[in-house]
């Protein structure tokens, strides 16, 4: 991004951590900016050192989108809540399983699974097959953190909002009535 556009519309949200990227693109959208991807741009990437960091990662990318919709709901788009969906699915399944009903867990794993070896097979790198057995744990990863942290997003917003509603004197004058006349 040039400067300019950053003091024009104010910077990165620094209250939302590890979505402030995020949101700034979506104001600099709301404001009628674009952004440019440039296919033949090379950049550096470091990856995640192992599983738990990468699970720390994207909880934090999940758990921080809520706040940034709440900021721009007219840029939700129904992908970004998929994760959180197949978390939610897994749950009543879950549940469904320890009642009696084994088969719908069953089934949820059984279209996951089919769906994340195409994707496997799909973004397999130049076919590089030393890569395909670590590829399903990552998406497994990927999905289920990203879930979570959304629940966990949504609750730590949907508190933030009660503790202000329900907050001694927040919405009360402290002065004294005026008497009529």
């Amino acid at each position: 991004y040039r400067r300019d556009v950053f003091e024009r519309l104010g910077g990165f949200a620094e209250d939302i951590e590890r979505g402030e990227d995020d949101e700034f693109n979506y104001r600099l959208r709301d404001a009628g900016g674009v952004i440019l991807l440039v296919p033949r741009a090379q950049v550096r990437y470091a990856v995640r050192g192992d599983i738990r960091a990468l699970w720390r990662q994207y909880f934090g990318y999940g758990r921080a989108k809520p706040q940034v919709l709440a900021r721009h709901p007219a840029q939700a788009q129904a992908r970004q809540f998929a994760p959180a969906a197949f978390v939610g699915a897994l749950g009543v399944f879950g549940l469904m399983a320890i009642f009696g009903q084994p088969r719908a867990l069953k089934a949820l794993a059984g279209v996951y699974t089919l769906l994340a070896t195409i994707a496997t097979l799909v973004l397999l790198p130049q076919r590089r097959w030393q890569l395909l057995p670590p590829l399903p744990a990552a998406f497994v990863c990927l999905h289920v953190s990203y879930g979570l942290g959304f629940f966990a997003g949504c609750l730590g917003l949907a508190s933030k909002r009660l503790a202000r509603a329900v907050r001694p004197g927040a919405h009360q004058s402290t002065e004294a009535p005026h008497p009529p006349g």
